[in-house]
């Protein structure tokens, strides 16, 4: 069973995950005293949980909601705290937004920034459709993110 590890609820390590889904065997589960996301790998019965984060990959960035009108998060997992370059770009590869969060601002496990939907200079962007390119280390992931305003 693998449980997704979201800090805020408690984990009772002597009793079974809550919110089991039964299609994947999953469970979503808080544990605030691993100081922040990631997943448990657990074996049969209860024996020692390990905590398993998951490095940057397009299968775990995303942003939500989307399409969006007014803000939207940017979601993304790092199996190390790192330093991130979050770029948006239009869709003609021009740069529209800029975040670099130093490796202090940033957790292992999952990460999340709130854009507005505005540019470097803090206007708002027009409707349409935009590239966000997360960068930590050697790895890139690259998504799409629609405005409709």
């Amino acid at each position: 069973m693998t449980v997704n590890v979201k800090k805020g609820t408690q984990y009772q390590y002597f009793g079974s995950p809550h919110n089991t889904d039964d299609r994947d065997n999953s469970a979503v589960v808080s544990m605030p005293e691993c100081g922040g996301y990631g997943m448990l790998a657990v074996k049969d019965g209860f024996k020692p949980l390990k905590i398993v984060y998951e490095p940057l990959d397009e299968t775990n960035v995303y942003n939500y909601p989307n399409p969006f009108s007014g803000s939207t998060t940017i979601r993304f997992s790092l199996d190390m705290r790192q330093k991130v370059k979050i770029s948006i770009m239009d869709i003609n590869g021009n740069p529209v937004w800029l975040k670099i969060l130093e490796e202090s601002r940033t957790y292992r496990g999952i990460n999340t920034l709130l854009w507005e939907g505005i540019n470097d200079r803090g206007n708002p962007v027009s409707n349409g459709v935009y590239i966000l390119r997360i960068t930590a280390g050697e790895k890139t992931a690259v998504k799409k993110i629609v405005i409709i305003r």
